[in-house]
């Protein structure tokens, strides 16, 4: 409810506290926080099932647009002003800070790579599930009627497909403006992986001779050359990322989806996302006798 309330606008999220704290948690260019903390959101849309539409897509596009800011601009930033210390504070053994406390050099390997790899496959695993899901809130129009029902666009398009023991109601055409955009993501993963393979296998021939003798497997795990070559590599990824970062504008998403907006409310039930009702006055009517109030009381009053 929180993070993905039903009834706040982005200001009313920006006064929440819990809010703000999530915000910059995901934000923090630190190895798998943001896809830690999305693979569990991700769970919890999924399970127990059916998922929202909406919420898988929202969820794809708030997942890529925070790469964007935080492996992207802010793990720059952050690589930048490393550099900076270690030229500010360690000029005697620039090349020994660099090292340990630059750009990657004191981070792990493997953490990196899941955070690298999560970024490309949990988008990938909400999109699959749209197909899955429903709309937990139906269109309705103006010019209808009071008493109609809403008009269920997905069950012309639904069928039912049968997995093993299981049978699911299926709408295979969702998600079809939202997969040119991953298309895209995973084409700029492959450039990101091309450029860490091409890196490599430059400053790999560059290496000392004594570097070299632990082996290739042994200089990707250790070196500080490696770690400094899938850090920016890691920030290239996050920089390419920069379309999805519009479409976390609620009016821009609508050009994603047509189905209605939904949210969170207190007790985590998936309900139609609508802005809290401002106080209205009541109604006074005037009276055609004389009642003893005066017009501009009654003005007053509305």
């Amino acid at each position: 409810h929180h993070y993905l309330p039903h009834d706040k606008s982005i200001f009313g999220k920006l006064k929440d506290p819990m809010y703000c704290a999530i915000s910059i948690f995901i934000l923090l260019p630190v190895h798998l926080v943001r896809v830690l903390f999305f693979m569990f959101i991700l769970v919890f849309l999924i399970f127990p099932g059916p998922p929202d539409e909406f919420q898988l897509i929202n969820y794809i596009l708030l997942f890529k647009g925070s790469q964007f800011l935080s492996a992207g601009i802010f793990s720059m930033g952050r690589g930048a002003m490393q550099y900076f210390l270690c030229f500010c504070q360690h000029k005697e053994d620039l090349l020994g800070c660099i090292s340990s406390t630059g750009p990657g050099g004191g981070e792990a390997v493997i953490p990196g790579v899941q955070d690298y790899l999560g970024s490309v496959i949990l988008p990938w695993i909400a999109f699959s599930a749209l197909p899955y899901s429903r709309r937990y809130v139906k269109r309705t129009f103006v010019g209808r009627a009071s008493d109609e029902q809403p008009i269920d666009e997905e069950e012309e398009a639904a069928e039912m497909v049968k997995y093993c023991c299981f049978e699911c109601r299926v709408v295979k055409t969702k998600g079809g403006r939202l997969r040119h955009l991953l298309r895209y993501d995973v084409k700029c993963f492959v450039f990101s992986l091309f450029v860490l393979v091409l890196l490599s296998g430059w400053t790999w021939s560059t290496e000392l001779e004594h570097t070299k003798q632990h082996g290739f497997y042994a200089w990707l795990r250790d070196s500080p050359q490696f770690k400094e070559d899938f850090f920016w590599c890691k920030v290239l990824y996050g920089l390419l990322s920069l379309p999805f970062l519009p479409f976390m504008i609620p009016l821009l998403l609508q050009v994603l989806t047509h189905c209605e907006f939904t949210g969170y409310n207190e007790r985590g039930a998936c309900v139609e996302f609508l802005y809290p009702q401002c106080w209205q006055a009541p109604d006074v009517k005037e009276s055609s006798d004389d009642s003893g109030v005066s017009g501009a009381l009654i003005r007053r009053a509305r």
